[in-house]
């Protein structure tokens, strides 16, 4: 939940900066997304691919999260909860799930 502009997920001193692996392991938990489904949100919506190796190492801490996933996750925090469920649909069926 968003409230003043602030994520309920990751703190505002985070915002436009790279989160450790640990705060992003915990949202996605809480978002209910995995590893493998987050990292087709990403190729889906930013045409380019990501796999799932690549959260992996971001979620274990032998990569930085790199700010822009950090706002991924905010955009998609605020949505509503249908929109979120579309979204995840709209994905799966693009990589023929």
């Amino acid at each position: 939940m968003v409230e003043n502009g602030e994520s309920s997920y990751f703190p505002p001193h985070t915002w436009g900066e790279s989160v450790t692996a640990k705060e992003l392991r915990e949202t996605l938990r809480r978002l209910g997304l995995s590893q493998t489904e987050f990292a087709r949100l990403l190729t889906y919506y930013s045409g380019e691919r990501v796999s799932p190796n690549t959260v992996w190492r971001w979620a274990s801490g032998h990569r930085r999260v790199p700010s822009g996933i950090v706002m991924a996750v905010k955009l998609f925090e605020a949505l509503p909860k249908s929109k979120q469920r579309r979204i995840r649909r709209e994905a799966a069926d693009h990589a023929g799930e």
